[in-house]
């Protein structure tokens, strides 16, 4: 069976030939969804990096799911079962989301994997952590600007219970938690938090092990500055509830700093779609970029 790195490497490698002669090629598929070329009768299996035309015909089989893209920009996210023929596209210039999108594919190509790596390699071995150490996939200092946020960190076993304990800026408590897993959903919109600006956050598993404090600073819509409007125009150009525009807003947010915000983007694409490699994968990714961890759990 091919690893999801040989084709994310045979993706790159048709992508980059006849790039304006098709109308989508194959960047997610998973599940045996099929595809029946125009002029044909025969249903074939659906590979990654597979040019798909119009006039082309797909079956997307129960539980499947397929991500098309095109060069200018524009994707299909395609997650319902049935037959679907596809049409061809009138779109003269680049997409908004295509711009991110481009960077979200250019990421998981395997030349920049082995960079990512080398460079996660690099960092960990220089830093001298404790071997129970817990660290919380954050900035020292969060800027965020979404209310609900998620949190991940290093897991220490399983049967641990976490304690996070969240306080203001006087290290008054204002939030205690307790949970058996590694990552905790927070709504700072709450009444509890909604006053507070600057949070800072704690985690401990018994008296010996905890985190270092992390600082999580509520930046307003206006404090976007110029990414205001690109902000808000990407968020209308995508679905809602959808792994595909969490992971375009990802990307967004990692390349504005906003990394808490991009974590949680990332988080809620992985919960979306919890079975399919490739958000796992990119997730993993983006945390080793940062210098946190190469595992999710």
């Amino acid at each position: 069976m091919m690893t999801l790195r040989v084709l994310i490497l045979a993706l790159f490698a048709s992508m980059s030939l006849n790039a304006q002669d098709y109308e989508y090629r194959v960047m997610i598929n998973s599940g045996d969804n099929l595809v029946m070329k125009a002029g044909t009768t025969e249903w074939i299996s659906l590979k990654m990096g597979v040019e798909i035309d119009f006039g082309d015909k797909i079956k997307v089989i129960k539980a499947g799911y397929l991500v098309l893209i095109n060069s200018n920009g524009t994707h299909k996210e395609m997650k319902d079962p049935g037959e679907f023929e596809i049409v061809q596209t009138a779109i003269n210039e680049k997409a908004i989301t295509g711009k991110y999108l481009d960077y979200v594919v250019s990421k998981m190509s395997p030349e920049e994997q082995d960079i990512n790596r080398k460079n996660y390699a690099s960092v960990t071995g220089a830093t001298e952590r404790g071997i129970n150490d817990i660290i919380i996939y954050m900035q020292s200092t969060s800027p965020v600007f979404n209310s609900e946020i998620i949190l991940r960190w290093t897991s220490i076993g399983e049967g641990v219970i976490y304690k996070i304990s969240m306080k203001n800026m006087f290290d008054e408590m204002i939030g205690e938690f307790e949970t058996g897993d590694n990552y905790l959903k927070v709504d700072l919109g709450e009444d509890t938090f909604n006053q507070f600006k600057l949070i800072s956050v704690q985690i401990t598993a018994d008296e010996k092990l905890k985190s270092q404090k992390y600082g999580i600073q509520k930046i307003e819509e206006g404090e976007l500055g110029v990414y205001n409007d690109e902000h808000n125009e990407l968020k209308a150009s995508l679905q809602d509830d959808s792994p595909m525009s969490e992971l375009i807003m990802a990307e967004f947010y990692e390349q504005h700093k906003l990394l808490l915000d991009a974590s949680t983007s990332y988080e809620k694409a992985m919960a979306y779609s919890p079975n399919i490699e490739y958000f796992q994968q990119a997730y993993r990714e983006y945390l080793m970029r940062n210098g946190w961890s190469d595992k999710i759990n």
